[in-house]
């Protein structure tokens, strides 16, 4: 029986799927932060700007927690060598994606929750800080700020 060939095969079939999970991250944070401070007038300051991104359709949240005030409406700064004294602040934010954005007057207590609309980084960040009008003595006052991105 030459000539005569007897051929087979068998066949495997696979899917595959991918999940693209929500997600979001900080490429550029604040630099350090030295203000002079009068206590004689109220002082909006530009902080800077944080640069992050998140995948498109990732709802977050924006929000800043003080130190020296954690579960606080307010920042506040205690004087380095006497921490009795202290000055309390606002944090205000800006997000801005051209086509959405959204503002807090003060971050502490007001966290800027949206959608990232697009692939691309929002094109603002924007963090100032607002204080004045308490009268405290001379000196050095500090605090650190946390940022924190949730989604």
């Amino acid at each position: 029986m030459s000539g005569i060939s007897y051929g087979s095969s068998t066949d495997d079939n696979f899917n595959i799927s991918v999940t693209v999970d929500p997600f979001c991250e900080i490429t550029n944070p604040i630099n350090d932060v030295n203000v002079d401070y009068n206590p004689f007038k109220v002082t909006n300051f530009a902080v800077g700007t944080i640069d992050f991104r998140c995948i498109k359709g990732t709802p977050f949240t924006l929000s800043a927690t003080s130190s020296h005030n954690p579960s606080g409406p307010l920042g506040r700064m205690l004087k380095d060598d006497n921490p009795a004294y202290s000055i309390d602040y606002s944090l205000s934010a800006t997000v801005n994606y051209g086509s959405s954005s959204a503002h807090s007057l003060n971050l502490f207590a007001s966290p800027i929750s949206m959608t990232a609309p697009t692939w691309d980084p929002p094109s603002t960040f924007y963090v100032a800080i607002s204080f004045g009008g308490q009268p405290v003595p001379t000196g050095t006052y500090t605090d650190t700020i946390t940022i924190n991105i949730s989604y």
